[in-house]
Formats: structure tokens, sequence, C-alpha cells
């Protein structure tokens, strides 16, 4: 499906013909003045331009402010042999969203595939860096035990405590079928853990799709705004609400860090039956604006919520704020994280990649919310509680259990097994390949022995275990969709 907004070949046109000016009016005294440069004088030139360029269209920068330039010129003068390695900590002191970045690491840090190769991890900006905030489902890591909340400690023996999170990714990733070490921190005081994955291809899908008859609720959850897969999943998704006939549509936004602008822009679009009003405004630190207003746009459901939380960032508070400001949806949860500002990728010579903010987004009613967030139309919270837990069928005893047996403890080594998610076929007391099978596979996950034609007591007992560790946590209750889907009963009774 083509995209529906095209300005944004203008506006980086706009933005390759002032970094050039800013090269070309460059003030030339503080660079290295010589035929032949050694790569860190050359390094240091193009740095300076590029403090140029922050000062001149920084949205941070103010006039006659020239610590950028200064501290690039004290780094290279003071402390070469730091220079480079000090480069990206000086961009993140001017802002926490802007990097200094090698080809090979943006490459990866920005890929623009909706596959990977590489060991299903997830690490976020404006978190701290070497924090792995989820796992892919099903990938090498999950299966591994990595686990959401682990903090990489080093990669293949490299330390990462101090790195950039792109950097980390760069080495997490790789050839398909090659190993990689990583080394986490679960919990401060506790020994670290080390895994070691070999890299997969990894399908990534943004988009995912629920039908709820009682409320007559289409769900669509987004997890990011990519450019070349989130609008056309999200338009599919509205096709299938469609043909439910659904009366409400609930799209859960919580946890989305954003993501591509023009992306956001069409999925607004698709809920604006009116064309030309105005939906966002893109200013620069100099007053300079861009408008995007609405076209016609399809026939949806009037019912719309939106599920934020404090992870809700970008492109996700945007199109949250703009679609409440114009009175299109009804937002719920909690307030959101306040990232308001847009970023631009910049190539230099040697195709390193400056990525820098420039440009602030304003709301069509509420205006700025950088810093600030988007606050709810409902303030709802989710509850902490402990995880529900079935009646597991009693062990008589701990044995091992034979292929072809039958007994009270296969029905509750069973019960206990698909609990977890494993395939064992129906839950009764017969031991059958299946259930062999299945147990294996709970071998292989966490590194013990297998075996062909029983389940040894070492595999029963680590299966108690982790059942253990499961009664002891706390899980959320979402109160947050509880409230939405409840509005939405209302609107069909």
């Amino acid at each position: 499906m083509k995209k529906l907004f095209k300005s944004a070949i203008l506006m980086t046109l706009v933005l390759c013909m002032l970094f050039s000016s800013a090269l070309a009016a460059g003030a030339p005294n503080a660079r290295v003045q010589k035929e032949e440069l050694t790569e860190a004088e050359a390094l240091y030139n193009q740095l300076l331009d590029m403090a140029d360029f922050i000062a001149e269209n920084g949205l941070n920068a103010r006039a006659g402010d020239d610590w950028v330039r200064n501290m690039l010129i004290y780094l290279f003068e003071k402390q070469p042999e730091a220079f480079e390695e000090l480069v990206n900590m000086m961009f993140q002191s001017h802002d926490i969203h802007s990097y200094y970045l090698s080809p090979e690491v943006y490459e990866d840090a920005y890929n623009m595939s909706n596959e990977i190769i590489g060991v299903g991890v997830v690490f976020e900006d404006d978190v701290k860096q070497n924090l792995i905030t989820s796992v892919i489902p099903g990938g090498p890591a999950d299966r591994a035990g990595i686990q959401g909340g682990d903090v990489v400690v080093s990669v293949d023996g490299v330390n990462c405590q101090n790195m950039p999170y792109q950097q980390i990714v760069s080495m997490i990733r790789g050839e398909q079928g090659t190993e990689v070490t990583i080394e986490v921190l679960r919990r401060v005081g506790e020994p670290t853990l080390e895994f070691s994955l070999f890299r997969e291809k990894i399908t990534i899908s943004t988009v995912s799709g629920q039908w709820i008859e009682e409320s007559r609720t289409y769900v669509i959850k987004v997890t990011a705004f990519n450019w070349y897969e989130t609008f056309d999943s999200f338009a599919t998704e509205c096709v299938k609400a469609d043909w439910y006939g659904a009366e409400n549509i609930v799209i859960d936004l919580r946890g989305n860090l954003g993501g591509d602008i023009y992306t956001g822009l069409d999925i607004i679009n698709l809920f604006i039956e009116k064309g030309g009003i105005k939906i966002l405004t893109v200013a620069d630190k100099n007053g300079n604006t861009e408008d995007f207003y609405s076209f016609d746009g399809p026939k949806l459901p009037d019912h719309l919520y939106i599920l934020v939380n404090e992870r809700t960032a970008s492109t996700s508070e945007f199109v949250t704020g703009a679609l409440q400001d114009l009175g299109r949806a009804k937002v719920i949860g909690t307030g959101t994280y306040g990232k308001g500002v847009v970023q631009a990728h910049l190539t230099l010579e040697n195709y390193d990649v400056a990525v820098l903010t420039i440009w602030e987004l304003l709301l069509p009613v509420s205006g700025a919310y950088h810093g600030k967030g988007i606050t709810p139309d409902y303030v709802v919270k989710n509850e902490l509680m402990p995880r529900e837990m079935p009646n597991f069928t009693p062990y008589t005893s701990i044995t091992t259990l034979f292929k072809d047996t039958s007994s009270q403890n296969v029905r509750a080594f069973k019960q206990r097994l698909a609990f977890l998610g494993y395939s064992v076929g129906d839950i009764n007391e017969v031991c059958d390949q299946q259930l062999i099978d299945a147990a294996n596979s709970f071998c292989r996950r966490t590194g013990m022995k297998e075996y062909s034609g029983f389940i040894s007591v070492m595999a029963i007992d680590k299966l108690e275990q982790i059942i253990e560790e499961a009664r002891k946590t706390i899980v959320e209750k979402d109160r947050q969709m509880e409230f939405a889907l409840s509005l939405a009963l209302k609107n069909v009774e």
C-alpha cells in the first residue's frame, strides 16, 4: 500500500541543504590545516563542521552557545588518546536522543527490514543503555532463558556496561548460525549469568489483532511504527474489524516507543473522515513550521479507545494526542513518556552517522507535549498481584516416568509442563511419545540431558523448581484493557 504522506522527501532535501550550507559556512580557524590528515584529525575536522550544524539547527542549541565546539577542541588537544571514545559521550550530553555512530553500528541499530539475524533481545532508547527491555517470543534468547530486565555485562567477553545500546546491538547481531556469548546480570548482588546462543533469522511483526465478541470490539496492538510494515498491517487489521462488524476499536500503544513519523500520520488519517483538518505541526528552533493535514478517510467505528502508559513515546504519543485533540478517541491508562522531538540522520564523508534532534512536534490543539506527555481521559493503573496458579494434581512420589506407563504422577507432570506452554496432548495419566518429546524440549531449554524412553527424576525436580518460582511471581492485572472493554460494552447494550 502506497504511503499517504510524501513531504518526508521534501523535508529530507531541505535538511541536506541545511547541512551542506553549515559545512560551507563553518569557521575554519580551529581545524587541522595540512594536506594529509590522520584518521583522528579528519574526524576532528568533520565534527567541528557538525558542531557548527548543531549550533545552527540543534533544537536545544541557543544563540552564542559554543560549548559543543569548545568541548571538541578540548578533547582533541588535551586528551587525544580518548577523543574517539568520548565523542559519543559528548553527543549524549548535548541531547539524550543524539548519537554519533559508525556505519556498521548504524546499519545494525537502524535496520530497515522486518527480518534480522540475531538472538531476539530488544533494547530501547531513553532507558539504561545495556538493559534488555524484552525478548522476542520463541527466539534464541527466549528459549535460553534470557529475560526482559536483564542487564548486559559483556558480549563475547567485551565489557558493554558503558556502551550505547546501538553498539551492543551491532555486537550481538552477525551471520546466521554463528555463536555469540552474552553475560547478563539479573539481580544485584548475585553472580552473572552466561548464555551461549546461535544467531537465527528472526521475523519481526509490529501489529496484531484480536476480536472480542462480547463487546463487539476489535483490539489492535502496535509495538512500533515501521515504514515498511506497520501501516499495511494496521490497515489489514482494520479490514478485519470491518469484516467482524466491530462497533468499537481499541488501539493498544502501551510500551510502543515510536518510530516512523509518516506511518503515524497515515494511521491517524484512517480515523479522520473529513479532509483538510490539521493533525500535526513540525517546528524547528528558528520557528519554521510545516503543517500536516488530513484528507478524506474511510468510515471506521465511531467508538475508538487508545491504551497508553509511561512507555508510550514519540510517534505513539502524537498519534494518541492528535486523535484525542480532535475528539476522535478516548485515551485510557497512565501519563505517557513525553518525547515530542524528532531526529535527523546525517551521514558524514567517512560514512559515520550523526543522529541529531532538530525538530519538535506540536499537536493540533494541545501544542507541545515534549517533557509533559499525554494525559489520559481516564487514568487507570494496572494492579500488581500474585500470579493465579491452577490446582495441580499432587505427586505421590518423585520417580522416573517411563514411556507407555500410566500413573497419577504422569498427570501431575503433564499439568505442570502444559502450564509452561509445552504441547503435551491430552491431560491424562498416560506417558506417551508426545509427552516424552515435550519433556525433552523442556530439558533442552533448561540445559539437561534428554532421554528417549523415559522422563528423569532430575527433569521432574527442575520442573517443580520452576513452578515454585512461578508461584512467587507478581504479575500485572490488566485493568486498563478491562476498563476499555467495559466502555465498549456499554456501546452495544
